[in-house]
């Protein structure tokens, strides 16, 4: 429902400040900048080829969004300037200080997606929830805002069920297979997440293989307009 990109522009401005400080450099050095959008344009040519690593697994494409894109990108950084090199360090420093303390710089100022207001009010009389990977309070605050700017929405308010974990994967579950093997990726998409499972609604950073199999499903489809949701769901 939100713009990834526009929104989650103060965290990408503000942790990349954060590394610079952190090898020595002045905030926006060019060098710094520079590795920054090398390792962006690495990822847009070749999402299959740059997974998000959670747990030491491949969960996700790491070109989605600045959140999962910055991990790539600070350790770009830390290798060229000899950095932090424990793993164990900066996987710390990136997941537990860097990321929570920059996140907190996109709260309270929600860009949401054309037609979000529109699409969740015409949801009202549905058994609609919001699934979400981040903090419960926050994406109710974000709920609150968009009913400021398109009132109808304030009922999602309270059906909101935060840290979905979707990257969590639980080997002993068995209500779906293992793996799930792509045409064009790679590497399996590992399918048992028991707590999370999800609609696509595609943007333009979408990986190709993802927008080809969700389309060749006989019950899929790619959602490129917020206002097909209901009918698609509900029909």
């Amino acid at each position: 429902m939100t713009d990834a990109e526009l929104e989650g522009r103060p965290f990408r401005d503000g942790y990349l400040e954060d590394l610079c400080t952190l090898v020595g450099r002045a905030p926006l050095d060019p060098e710094v900048m520079g590795l920054a959008e090398q390792v962006e344009a690495e990822l847009a040519r070749s999402p299959a080829g740059h997974p998000f690593l959670w747990m030491g697994r491949a969960v996700a494409p790491a070109t989605v969004d600045p959140y999962l894109r910055m991990v790539p990108i600070a350790n770009r950084i830390f290798d060229q300037f000899g950095a932090l090199p424990s793993a164990v360090d900066r996987g710390r420093l990136l997941g537990s200080v860097l990321y929570k303390y920059n996140y907190a710089k996109t709260l309270g100022h929600p860009v949401f997606r054309a037609h979000a207001g529109e699409a969740l009010a015409e949801l009202a009389d549905s058994a609609t929830w919001i699934v979400t990977n981040s903090d419960t309070h926050a994406v109710a605050g974000k709920i609150a805002a968009l009913d400021r700017e398109a009132p109808g929405v304030a009922w999602l308010t309270s059906r909101v069920r935060g840290f979905a974990r979707k990257f969590d994967v639980d080997d002993t579950w068995d209500g779906a297979p293992a793996e799930l093997a792509l045409p064009g990726l790679d590497r399996p998409v590992l399918l048992r997440r028991r707590a999370y499972h999800d609609i696509l609604v595609a943007s333009e950073r979408t990986p190709s293989y993802e927008r080809a199999f969700v389309e060749s499903h006989p019950r899929g489809r790619v959602i490129e307009d917020l206002r097909d949701i209901r009918a698609f769901a509900y029909g």
